[in-house]
């Protein structure tokens, strides 16, 4: 009985811009939707905590235009918004 074969997936690009250029964009979201993370997500979360620190926004409803995999909205969270509501237009 021959054992089937594995199928690994193949790494995520070097950079999302490359992943774009060489699959497209839905190609790319088709493919490294699930495992992309944000190299910048630390950066990210500290500079809206110095936002909200500065501005102090009100957090009771935020909505997060092309959140991607939500690192804003994360962030966000952390910082005490209440209610929350992500959409982008590749990442669905």
């Amino acid at each position: 009985m021959a054992r089937a074969k594995k199928l690994i997936p193949s790494p995520p690009p070097q950079s999302v811009r490359s992943g774009y250029v060489d699959l497209g964009v839905d190609g790319y979201y088709r493919t490294h939707a699930a495992d992309y993370r944000n190299p910048h997500e630390p950066e990210i979360g500290n500079c809206l905590a110095v936002f909200v620190q500065r501005r102090m926004p009100d957090l009771s409803y935020v909505l997060d235009l092309a959140c991607g995999s939500g690192e804003a909205t994360l962030a966000l969270r952390a910082l005490g918004a209440e209610r929350l509501d992500g959409m982008d237009p590749f990442t669905e």
